[in-house]
C-alpha cells in the first residue's frame, strides 16, 4: 500500500458495531475543494486519517472489515478537483483492500451540492468498485475515467475529450495529458509497497483517475488527473541538496526542466509540456497539489504561486493531482 505516516486518528471515536470497526468523518467545511487552503486542510486531513484507519486496521487483522463513513451533509459546493479527489480516494481504497463497502458517504443536505454530484456523473462513477468495473467504463465513457496503460488508454481519452469539444481540444493539452499519464506510470508508484494479495497489482499501482467538465457558456474546460502514489515532494526526500525546500518548492523544482529524483534527462521537456496549455491566455491556470505543497502557474504572473498547506502536521494529499483550467 501507499507509504503514509501513521498519525493519531484515535482522537476520533471508533464504533464497534456488529463486529466491525467504524469511523465517522464529518467534512466541516462549506466547500469541498483542494485549491482553497482552508477547505483543503480539512478535506486532506480526513482523507489521510481515513486511509490510516483502514490500512492499520487491516494490517492488524487481515480479516477485519473496517468501515469509513464520509459525512458530506455540510457541503454546499464541490470544486471539480474536489470531486475527482473523492472519486479517486474511494476507488483506490476499494481496489487495494478488495473490500467493496469499505467507504460509504452521506450526501449533502444542500440540494444544489447533491445535484452537482449527480449531474457531474460522480454518483454513477462511484459505483465502479472493482478493476473490471473501472475498465468497463471505457466502453461507456463519462466525465470520470480511470486508466493504467498509456498505450491502451491515452488515444481513447483524447478522442473522448475532442468529441466533447467538437474537435476543439488544443494540441498543447493533448501533449500535457499524455505527459501526465506517462509520469504516473514512470514515477508515481515507484516507492509504493505492493499488495501481494492483488492478482494484477500493476492494474492498481500504475493507475490514474481523471475528471473533466466543460462550461459551455464561458467556454472553459477544466481537466484534472490524479494518482494515489508517492507524491512529488517525497520523491526528493533523500536528496541532501533539497531537504531545506518546502513541499511547494520541491514541486517547483520538479517543474524546472523536468527534474526528477533519479536525475533522468529523458523527461527534460515534460514540465514544459505540462505548462504549455496555460501559456495561450492570461486567464488559463495550471494547479498541482502533492502532499501538502500547492503550485499554481499562469502566463500573467509568470512566476508560479507556491503555498504549503498549514495545520496538517505530518498529513498530506496522497499522490499528485494536476488540474488545467483553460479557455477553449
Amino acid at each position: 500500500m501507499t507509504n503514509v505516516p501513521l498519525t493519531n486518528y484515535k482522537s476520533r471515536k471508533i464504533l464497534r458495531i456488529n463486529n466491525q470497526n467504524r469511523l465517522w468523518f464529518q467534512f466541516d467545511t462549506n466547500i469541498f475543494c483542494l485549491t482553497n487552503s482552508e477547505s483543503a486542510n480539512k478535506v486532506i486531513r480526513n482523507f489521510h486519517d481515513a486511509f490510516v484507519f483502514i490500512f492499520s486496521t487491516i494490517k492488524r487483522n487481515p480479516n477485519e472489515n473496517p468501515l469509513v463513513l464520509f459525512d458530506l451533509r455540510n457541503i454546499k459546493e464541490f470544486s471539480f478537483t474536489g470531486r475527482l479527489a473523492l472519486y479517486a480516494f474511494i476507488s483506490n481504497c476499494r481496489l487495494r483492500t478488495l473490500k467493496l463497502d469499505i467507504i460509504k458517504i452521506i450526501l449533502p443536505e444542500s440540494e444544489t451540492a447533491a445535484k452537482d454530484l449527480e449531474k457531474s456523473g460522480f454518483l454513477d462513477a462511484s459505483q465502479d468498485y472493482s478493476v473490471d468495473r473501472l475498465n468497463a467504463r471505457w466502453d461507456r465513457p463519462g466525465r470520470y475515467m480511470s486508466g493504467y496503460d498509456p498505450d491502451k488508454h491515452i488515444d481513447p481519452l483524447l478522442n473522448i475529450l475532442d468529441q466533447e469539444l467538437k474537435g476543439a481540444l488544443p494540441e498543447e493539452l493533448k501533449s500535457a495529458i499524455t505527459e501526465a499519464t506517462l509520469n504516473v506510470v514512470d514515477h508515481a508508484y515507484k516507492n509504493v509497497t505492493e499488495n501481494p494479495s492483488l492478482k494484477d497489482n500493476h492494474l492498481v499501482n500504475d493507475r490514474w483517475w481523471i475528471h473533466y467538465e466543460f462550461d459551455t457558456k464561458a467556454s472553459i474546460l477544466n481537466f484534472a488527473i490524479t494518482d494515489q502514489g508517492f507524491g512529488i515532494p517525497k520523491t526528493f526526500k533523500d536528496d541532501p541538496t533539497l531537504k531545506a525546500l518546502s513541499n511547494a518548492e520541491r514541486i517547483e523544482y520538479a517543474m524546472i526542466n523536468g527534474n526528477t529524483s533519479m536525475n533522468e534527462t529523458k523527461h527534460g521537456k515534460g514540465s514544459k509540456n505540462i505548462k504549455r496549455p496555460v501559456e495561450r491566455s492570461k486567464t488559463d491556470t495550471l494547479t498541482i497539489l502533492s502532499w501538502n505543497g500547492l503550485y499554481e502557474y499562469n502566463k500573467e504572473t509568470e512566476e508560479p504561486k507556491l503555498q504549503d498547506l498549514k495545520n496538517l502536521d505530518d498529513a498530506g494529499y496522497i499522490g499528485t493531482l494536476l488540474a488545467w483550467s483553460i479557455e477553449i
